[in-house]
Order: structure tokens, then sequence, then C-alpha cells
């Protein structure tokens, strides 16, 4: 999703980089853009981070990733006392497909020692010569990955947030062949829009809408790989306005248009 560190489950992270940050002075994060995917896990202290105009804090006991070729900079200090790992890691190369999942832009961890517990020894084998050190670093992060992505559900059952997200995008995926409505969300769930939009950023990063135009692409993803329907008519299944309109939205969402996705799953 916007600005969510995609993985593909079927192959293994490669690992770039670990390491930890202890803040002794006011640290402002580097401004910079890198082609790595970056994971933050606090154990004391806010990191204060913006990413492409969002800024974020992320608190003790909090994982943040930071997505590549995207910017990221530092608008506000980061105080002394702040401490955390991070693990770099090369981004996927697999064609975003039905398949592919996204990893939660910013969570609290439910349980901080068994994360510290995979790190500490990754960060210390980092460093040495041990032999398979990439494939043992490359299964140490697969581990982190779905522990992450099996815990939102159930984990801070008391966060608005963590209640009302569900909640949303059961409710987007319903309406995945029809147009976007902010009216029939706020209907249903009986709250206004923006506050609704709040919550749900919070949990996941990106906006409702951004998300709902997301589950549409990857549902039309899902019908150009298993279907023989053109782009006209799976324009028509999901109720976009036109084919053309669909190829824009697809090349904003994936970065290449419907036909170059085509050819490279192809060729």
């Amino acid at each position: 999703m916007e600005n969510r560190v995609d993985i593909y489950p079927k192959e293994l992270p490669i690992v770039a980089t670990v390491g930890m940050v202890n803040v002794t002075t006011p640290w402002r994060h580097l401004d910079r853009i890198l082609e790595i995917n970056t994971m933050l896990f606090v154990l004391n202290g806010t990191v204060h981070v913006s990413e492409n105009g969002v800024d974020y804090e992320v608190n003790k006991n909090q994982v943040f990733f930071l997505k590549n070729r995207l910017h990221h900079y530092g608008k506000t200090l980061t105080q002394p006392g702040a401490k955390w790992f991070w693990i770099s890691f090369i981004p996927s190369t697999t064609p975003i497909c039905a398949d592919t999942m996204y990893l939660p832009k910013l969570l609290t961890i439910s349980s901080p020692d068994k994360m510290h517990d995979i790190i500490a020894p990754m960060k210390k084998l980092y460093n040495s010569s041990e032999p398979f050190k990439a494939q043992r670093l490359s299964g140490s992060l697969y581990q982190i990955f779905f522990q992450l992505l099996s815990q939102p559900s159930k984990y801070e059952v008391n966060n608005a947030a963590a209640i009302i997200t569900p909640k949303v995008i059961k409710m987007l995926k319903s309406q995945i062949k029809d147009k976007f409505s902010a009216k029939l969300i706020e209907d249903k769930l009986n709250m206004s829009y923006s506050y609704l939009g709040r919550l749900f950023k919070s949990e996941t990063g990106t906006t409702i809408n951004r998300y709902h135009m997301e589950l549409k692409v990857r549902e039309v993803i899902n019908l150009m790989q298993t279907t023989n329907l053109t782009l006209s008519e799976i324009s028509d299944k999901l109720n976009y306005p036109n084919p053309y309109y669909l190829s824009r939205i697809f090349k904003k969402v994936v970065g290449m248009s419907p036909r170059d996705y085509q050819h490279q799953l192809y060729h």
C-alpha cells in the first residue's frame, strides 16, 4: 500500500546492514533517498523521522519501516536517550501480484523482549565472519516479518485504530467492484469520515481512498493473471469509468502501465 514495504512470501529477504543507534546529543535524521528498505525497532525514547512529507514519531517498543526510493529527513530533533536497532534490506524484485504482502508501517510490538532476542543476535552475526551468515540473517528477518504480519489481529484490541481499521478494510473489500464512497463508509460505521481517516492512517500509513484504489488494482492484477479478459472487460467488471482511467490508476499504484506489467509477466 502507499509508503508500505511489500514482500513476496515465497522469497527470503536479503539483509544489507544491521546496527544500533544510541543518541547522546540531539540528532536529526539524515536527509536522503535510499534504494533499500529499513526497519527500525526502538528500545528507548522517541525517534522522529519524516517520509515524503508525513511526520512520524516512533516510540519505545515500536517498529517502523522506511520505504526505499522515498525522501526521508528529520524535521524534529531526536533527543538524547533514544536508542534503536536498524535492519536494512534489499527490496523484493518480484512484481506485485495477488500473493504480495504489505508490512505494517508503524506497529507497537506485543512481545518486545522476543523481538529484541531476535535482532540482538542478528547484529552480532552481521558483525561476525560465521559461515552461512547471509542465509541466517535472511531467515531471521523473514521470521520478524511474519511475526509482525500475524500480530495486529490479536494485539491492542482496546485501541480504537486497531478496532476500526479491520472494519474499514472489510467494507472496502466489499466495495471492490464499486466506486469509492466516503458517505457509505460514514453511514455504515456511524462515524465521521475525517475521524475514520485519521484512525485508519495511524494504523496503516495510508488513506482510506488510497487503500481502496490499491485493492482494486490488486484485483485487476488477479484478473489479468487468472482470466483472458481484456483490459476493457476488466474495466467494466470493476466499474472503472473507462480503460484509460484504469491504466492511469494502475500506473500510479504499480509504477508501470498494465501493458508493461503483462509484458514483464510473460517475457
